[in-house]
């Protein structure tokens, strides 16, 4: 499986795809086996009524060990072995399984069955604030360390990592939805690419079903032991179900289209950032809109422009502002750029009342601000910080929730959210940014109406430069690194202008909640980069030879042996040998089994030459001595 097998589609018609589930062959295997796996299931300590049916189910079928975590997302005890053992942090209780020969098979987080209340209606901006911090305290935060104190441990075996949830998304008619459980479904795919030695699942189940009817909690059981050839599943009644993206062809047709007016004004949050910029620059071109553009940079006073445009000392990055602004007042449009922090609900409330104002009305928003050029781009499990997490999740959840608050009681043309393919390709480095996305996604679903028409809009990678010559592609949405399968090669990512084309027909097509746009096969993108668990084993058949070698010499033989090339020094790069990112799962896989450290892709991916990861190793046997 290669990024050669991944070509963009020359028909931008045929980019786009509809989410939907598929009912698949349920198969329930005998409870009885030879060998019982062994199951971590981490669940909160007062653990609902469906968790607690699933629980007698899986003491039957498996070795259980049960782990307790508070709602401040601390683990309190573990029960192994039909004993209570007081332990308060995940990393001492993974040593604690592996010295006693209880390492597990299938580690389980079920942390986001507990109800924080989000299903009662929720009135205030405060109440759904509430309700998202304790979510991530008792939920999202814990699945990150839970996932980098066991990648700490440097247990290299195989196991498996599935996200338990119950009434995340609609799959029957009926169902409920919950933005906020769905923030995890993305992530075991992204520890899983991260983490060559870990397969991961998102299985979801409806509470009732779990409740009423065995066969159901044997069938929720069953997906949780067997191997994994599907990363999204979710089970209802006797059924299992399948996500799936059925494509649909959009040339241009008129089917419920939204016509842009030159009355009025459209507001862009994050519109002073490329993309932003990008939709900006459609709609004042074609429509002759008015535009208010905000970010969170200093504003330059629409008076002093000539002036920044003559000014040697002016920075670049002001004059391609203050010229790409100029450029759209000449389609007609009025332009007003603003200083406004998306996440904040008293600013943005005040600004719409003030467009509402200057302009008579608002007639529609594109929601884009991020956090995507300012920083080192994104970082991986084992490297980021909540506080990196936070700066993921602020625009896209907060902002979210600010603006469904800021636009109570008004009726717009459209309410566009900049989402991203990652909520469903994952990618290195993307565990905050795609449970971001997926979020945004799910509240589309649970919140459009005829008045507040949300949708979200999962792009594919984007790709913004000069001209077609220029050989450095700067991509907004990842590192360099990142999955050539995930769109952000110069070969694949949409440029701006066919982004404009792609908003211009989902204009023409009208009403959905959420719509995916990617410029090459996504059930061949899903199938190279997703649903790929065979490629985790395969670590070649020399690993015993190789751990006879000396530490660098055996990472230049996995060199050789994993790209075919003889000739491979210390300083040899990766990339420039034929490696790509998929390649690099392979590597850090052999790595880790090899050398029995659990490397971390993301650094192997931006120092890809066997002397850094040399000195990586030499780091993991520093830390290991103190």
């Amino acid at each position: 499986m290669t990024a050669a097998r991944i070509k963009k589609n020359p028909s931008i018609a045929e980019w786009f795809y509809f989410p939907t589930w598929q009912r698949a062959i349920a198969q329930v295997y005998p409870t009885s086996a030879a060998e019982k796996p062994r199951l971590v299931l981490i669940k909160p300590i007062d653990a609902p009524q469906s968790l607690t049916y699933l629980i007698e189910d899986m003491e039957r079928r498996c070795e259980l060990i049960i782990a307790s975590v508070s709602d401040e997302g601390r683990l309190v005890n573990a029960i192994v072995d039909h004993q209570k053992i007081e332990v308060s942090e995940f990393e001492l209780l993974w040593k604690l399984l592996h010295r006693s020969g209880n390492s597990p098979h299938v580690i389980v987080h079920a942390l986001s069955s507990i109800d924080h209340g989000y299903t009662r209606t929720v009135d205030s901006y405060e109440e759904q604030l509430d309700y998202l911090n304790a979510f991530k305290r008792a939920s999202f935060f814990p699945l990150i360390e839970i996932v980098r104190s066991y990648a700490n441990s440097h247990d290299t075996r195989q196991i498996k990592f599935v996200c338990l949830t119950n009434d995340t998304t609609q799959v029957e008619s009926g169902d409920r939805s919950d933005p906020y459980r769905a923030m995890l479904q993305p992530c075991p795919k992204v520890v899983a690419q991260e983490l060559p030695f870990i397969t991961g699942k998102s299985i979801d189940y409806r509470e009732s079903d779990v409740i009423e009817n065995a066969s159901t909690r044997q069938l929720v059981v069953t997906h949780l032991l067997q191997e994994f050839d599907k990363s999204v599943v979710a089970v209802r009644g006797n059924s299992l179900w399948l996500q799936s993206f059925e494509p649909i062809s959009l040339d241009g047709t008129l089917i419920k289209p939204v016509r842009p007016s030159s009355e009025g004004a459209y507001l862009i949050t994050g519109g002073r950032g490329r993309i932003g910029y990008t939709m900006a620059h459609y709609l004042a071109k074609t429509f002759g809109a008015n535009l208010v553009l905000t970010g969170i940079s200093n504003v330059i006073p629409r008076e002093e422009w000539d002036s920044v445009l003559c000014d040697p000392l002016a920075s670049a990055e002001d004059k391609e502002e203050v010229t790409k602004l100029r450029q759209l007042e000449q389609y007609g449009s009025q332009v007003r750029i603003v200083r406004c922090d998306a996440t904040d609900l008293q600013a943005t409330s005040a600004l719409i009342f003030e467009i509402e104002r200057e302009f008579g009305s608002l007639r529609g928003v594109v929601h884009a601000a991020g956090i995507f050029e300012s920083q080192r781009a994104f970082r991986g499990i084992l490297d980021t910080s909540l506080e990196d997490c936070e700066r993921r999740l602020l625009p896209k959840v907060n902002g979210t929730l600010v603006l469904s608050h800021a636009l109570k009681g008004r009726k717009l043309d459209f309410l566009y959210m900049q989402s991203s393919l990652s909520a469903i390709l994952g990618g290195f480095g993307f565990l905050a940014y795609s449970s971001g996305n997926m979020f945004m996604d799910m509240f589309a679903e649970v919140n459009r109406n005829a008045e507040l028409p949300w949708m979200s809009i999962n792009w594919d990678g984007w790709v913004f430069r000069d001209n077609d010559d220029e050989a450095h592609i700067r991509s907004v949405v990842s590192p360099a690194f990142a999955s050539p399968d995930f769109g952000v090669v110069a070969e694949i990512a949409i440029k701006p202008a066919e982004g404009q084309v792609c908003l211009d027909r989902l204009l023409k097509w009208g009403q959905a909640s959420q719509i995916l746009v990617s410029t090459a096969s996504l059930d061949t993108r899903i199938e190279h980069w997703v649903d790929r668990s065979l490629l985790k084993n395969s670590t070649g058949e020399n690993t015993t030879e190789l751990r006879e070698a000396s530490e660098l010499a055996q990472i230049i033989a996995i060199f050789q042996d994993l790209l075919g090339v003889n000739k491979v020094d210390p300083s040899s790069d990766f990339f420039a040998l034929g490696g790509d990112s998929l390649t690099g799962i392979q590597l850090a896989s052999k790595l880790s089994a090899t050398l029995g450290r659990n490397f971390d892709i993301i650094r192997i991916l931006e120092e890809p030459t066997p002397l850094a990861i040399f000195k990586q190793y030499g780091e993991f046997v520093r830390e290991a001595q103190n």
